[in-house]
């Protein structure tokens, strides 16, 4: 193998190095320099371990949540609004399910993102269809890889149209509940 001194390579020659188990390096003419990074990428994990109700036929945003991670402070937990500290793609993933209860037939629940870009409303949703009536869990959940640029939010709602308001199903003791997000920075 033969490696090249930096004055030959010249000024803003890059190499890949296998010193310190592989790095980047660039040549200022004079000497390799390695490439390094500050940029911590945002990660939000998150629950809910207090209930909240969605009245029928109506949208809502999921506030006050448990935040578990949040690397930058990116996300507001009593809002349930995740700005974007810089462009770049980020994997928003929300899941929910309700008390178990009476269901109207047919109807639906949504999980949905609501993405706001200079004053722009984008939703991104997954509709669970319910063609009979009865009593059951119902629930939802949404994964999506959401282009956002610095300053855009995301945030979770829930709209349900089965007859009568729901109750979120949270989490005590050993159940840890069935309602999460978690955003991701790519």
């Amino acid at each position: 193998m033969h490696i090249q001194a930096a004055n030959v390579a010249g000024a803003g020659a890059m190499r890949y190095s296998t010193i310190s188990g592989g790095v980047l390096q660039y040549s200022n003419g004079i000497n390799w320099n390695t490439v390094t990074s500050t940029v911590q990428k945002s990660t939000v994990v998150g629950k809910k371990n207090t209930t909240q109700s969605f009245s029928d036929a109506s949208a809502a945003n999921v506030t006050n949540w448990l935040e578990i991670v949040d690397t930058n402070s990116d996300f507001n937990p009593a809002t349930g609004i995740f700005t974007a500290p810089r462009n770049g793609n980020y994997v928003v993933s929300f899941s929910y399910a309700f008390q178990s209860a009476g269901v109207n037939g047919p109807s639906l629940v949504e999980s949905q993102l609501l993405k706001i870009s200079g004053g722009v409303n984008t939703f991104f949703k997954s509709i669970t269809g319910l063609p009979a009536g009865g009593s059951s869990y119902l629930g939802s959940a949404i994964s999506f890889v959401v282009n956002m640029n610095a300053g855009d939010t995301v945030n979770p709602v829930i709209y349900q149209n089965t007859g009568s308001s729901k109750s979120l199903r949270v989490g005590s003791g050993n159940d840890d509940g069935f309602v999460n997000i978690s955003i991701v920075e790519l």
